[in-house]
């Protein structure tokens, strides 16, 4: 029997690979793609592996607000 992924669960097949642990580093691990910086803490993230997420998410385990900026 497999087991059944849906919102009750928690678990989320997914790995969140769209943001570092380790300050110095300047491009994705996964994809390689130079990180962005959010404009409050200045925390990196990729935005490619992150825009990947989501669409691959289908909203099941993430809630995503756009204010429809583009930076």
């Amino acid at each position: 029997m497999e087991p059944i992924n849906d919102r009750n669960n928690g678990n989320n097949p997914l790995p969140i690979s769209f943001i570092t642990f380790i300050d110095n580093e300047n491009n994705c691990y996964s994809c390689g793609t130079k990180y962005s910086q959010t404009l409050l803490f200045e925390q990196k993230y990729c935005k490619s592996c992150l825009c990947r997420y989501i669409q691959k998410d289908n909203d099941t385990y993430l809630d995503v607000y756009n204010n429809g900026h583009i930076y």
